[in-house]
């Protein structure tokens, strides 16, 4: 019983997880385009085609990053990287798209690429770069099972994972992009360390964390963006917002077209009642989501919503409403109703109220 209590636990912190999840796909996106440049087996990688690839990737265009890392793939077979670079667009994908389409192919694709990396150990046993394909490997299977709800196989495959991370900094202790996803962890599992600390192994070293962070961001190759959006959310998480905004701002301004920005920027001026800015943006992204092929109505859904709950706090009741309505308008069921859950009762409470409130002002008038 105990046991089944603490996966109910685990399982309830969902929102943070969510943004550090978002958080640890891009960093991870970030962190295989600069290590591809390292000295390998493959001396001759595209590193071009990686860079069209990774801003094809942050800037949402996925068809084409697809495509770009296929013909990696084709390229070159027999290494991981490009099998990993596939799977990691088909993630971003389904966290942005807010669904699970793409999932058997993705799992494939992280299965192949630990497969591959494990053959080019046998051969390269002190190869930092190969531990951390596979290392970054099991660490993506593992968040992601722990996002589909799979806490306990995705906490062993996050473990595998930071095993074989820690073998890379044991080879090379310049390898400083490793640490933005040790970094990440760390904070991570210190925030939820009293939910978490009959885990072995598990301690509150947030600190540590935001320390590493900041140090791929200094020193490692091209960890920049990664580090940014990381901290960026950990600030949101510890309510700094005004310095969660200056971090999401600037990977916009680099990546304007980015929604994983984009949805972080609204959030953030959301929470500081600024909801000028943040209904701008909802807008923005409400015609971006719309524009994207594959994007499913749960987002479209979320967007009104929050637009709902700012116009509410500004009293324009008659945008509130209309937002509202075109929630309610909506015969929903399946996994969108189960994802949109108890937003779907307090928007009729929204409503309720506009409605309310509007009747009150035609009577006052």
């Amino acid at each position: 019983m105990m046991i089944f209590c603490r996966i109910k636990v685990i399982q309830r912190l969902h929102c943070f997880r969510h943004h550090i999840i978002k958080s640890f796909i891009m960093m991870i996106v970030c962190l295989w385009f600069s290590t591809a440049q390292a000295q390998t087996k493959y001396p001759s990688y595209p590193d071009s085609l990686i860079h069209k690839g990774i801003d094809q990737t942050f800037s949402c265009q996925f068809d084409s990053a697809l495509l770009t890392f296929q013909n990696l793939i084709d390229s070159h077979p027999e290494s991981p990287s490009g099998y990993l670079y596939r799977a990691l667009v088909l993630r971003a994908m389904m966290m942005d798209f807010e669904s699970d389409q793409w999932e058997e192919e993705f799992y494939e694709l992280v299965d192949r690429t630990i497969d591959l990396g494990k053959k080019e150990i046998e051969e390269h046993k002190n190869n930092a770069l190969t531990h951390f394909y596979i290392g970054g490997g099991y660490f993506l299977k593992g968040i992601s099972q722990a996002k589909s709800g799979k806490i306990i196989p995705g906490v062993l495959n996050a473990r595998r994972g930071l095993g074989y991370l820690n073998e890379v900094l044991d080879r090379d202790s310049t390898f400083y992009d490793a640490y933005i996803i040790l970094g990440n962890y760390d904070y991570l599992t210190g925030r939820y360390y009293r939910h978490v600390d009959w885990l072995p192994g598990i301690s509150d070293n947030r600190e540590r964390g935001i320390e590493r962070l900041k140090l791929t961001i200094q020193r490692g190759l091209l960890s920049r963006w990664a580090g940014v959006i990381s901290l960026g959310w950990i600030a949101y998480d510890m309510e700094n917002y005004s310095l969660a905004l200056d971090l999401f701002l600037s990977g916009h301004q680099h990546y304007p077209e980015s929604r994983f920005f984009l949805w972080a920027l609204a959030d953030t001026h959301l929470k500081l009642k600024q909801y000028d800015d943040a209904i701008w943006i909802y807008q923005q992204l409400f015609t971006s989501v719309q524009q994207q092929t594959g994007n499913t109505l749960y987002n479209q859904l979320v967007l009104h919503y929050k637009m709902a709950s700012a116009c509410m706090a500004q009293q324009d009741y008659s945008i509130a409403l209309e937002h509202c309505e075109k929630i309610l308008e909506n015969d929903i069921d399946g996994q969108i109703k189960d994802q949109f859950g108890s937003r779907f009762d307090k928007t009729k409470k929204m409503r309720n109220h506009c409605l309310e409130q509007l009747t009150s002002q035609s009577d006052n008038e």
